[in-house]
């Protein structure tokens, strides 16, 4: 072999070392920077000194609406904060995951609780958990705030598909009784009632599961809008609204009563007007309200 030939592939290899190495370095500063920003989750007893509660979700595609919508909600000093699922575009983008804790960790820096649901873009579960701290790396689990008892499901993730179904099921049924009276809310990603540009998630005897345990909402995403359904007195709500592209509305939904294509959040609130009753407020990005509702277990009651 050639002098000149050893030199070319003595640089090659030089070349392609240092291109490993450079990698390998970037996937360390990441996983470093990943583990700095990712949230505390901690679930407690229930917390009666939350005031104030917000959801938004679906903010992959767009960062500058995503951290629009982040500082405003910084502004709300909420106590707790949900995401209802697709926080990025492509769930192995080590790049899309630095970007989104970025810009969240502005309210994580403030002390603010945080709990996601996990939507069809996180679709690698294992990503999911090593970014996300749940009770025993579950992403179906349950906890209490603001006299709210809080369920998080793992439903929708993918063509309407629940993770671990059966499973899952069975846990949901078993956990819904054991405090029939208290006031629920529903979290996962599909919605059961919505416009489309999707079907809702349906499973047989869910609504009814649901209106016999005194569920007065459900939050959702994955229908890139803002949409309230009501049925039966419980509030199915999409807010889908954090920086990924609006959806038109493309299926017939008889509970629908209203439906926005904006950027938004929901906030929810204790309606200190009537015992045990609680407001949602949708705001879009200019910090106007566009819809709100008032309920409460008595509303379901009255419908029952």
């Amino acid at each position: 072999m050639s002098n000149i030939k050893r030199k070319v592939l003595n640089i090659s290899a030089r070349v392609i070392a240092g291109i490993v190495f450079l990698l390998l370095l970037i996937i360390l500063v990441a996983l470093v920077l990943i583990s700095i920003w990712r949230p505390s989750t901690v679930v407690l007893v229930d917390d009666n000194t939350t005031e104030k509660i917000i959801a938004f979700g679906d903010t992959r595609s767009s960062y500058v609406v995503h951290n629009e919508i982040v500082k405003m909600i910084d502004n709300e000093s909420a106590d707790l904060v949900i995401h209802t699922g697709d926080m990025i575009n492509v769930t192995t983008q080590i790049q899309s995951w630095l970007a989104f804790l970025f810009i969240e960790n502005q309210l994580w820096d403030n002390g603010t609780e945080f709990f996601a649901v996990r939507g069809n873009h996180e679709y690698e579960k294992w990503i999911f958990n090593s970014i996300f701290r749940t009770p025993e790396d579950k992403t179906y689990y349950v906890f209490d705030r603001m006299g709210i008892q809080f369920i998080m499901l793992d439903a929708g993730w993918h063509d309407n598909l629940m993770h671990d179904e059966e499973k899952q099921l069975a846990w949901l049924k078993e956990t819904i009784v054991l405090d029939k009276d208290k006031p629920k809310i529903i979290l996962m990603h599909a919605p059961m009632e919505t416009t489309g540009k999707y079907t809702k998630f349906y499973r047989e005897g869910l609504h009814e599961l649901f209106l016999e345990n005194n569920v007065i909402a459900t939050l959702s995403a994955h229908v890139h809008s803002y949409e309230r359904s009501d049925r039966d007195g419980i509030q199915y709500i999409v807010t889908a609204g954090g920086g990924a592209p609006m959806y038109p509305a493309t299926y017939e939904n008889e509970y629908s009563v209203i439906r926005r294509p904006y950027n938004h959040y929901v906030r929810i609130t204790r309606d200190n007007s009537s015992a045990g009753a609680y407001r949602f407020e949708a705001i879009n990005i200019d910090g106007k309200v566009f819809d709100n509702i008032t309920t409460s277990t008595n509303a379901l009651n009255k419908q029952k």
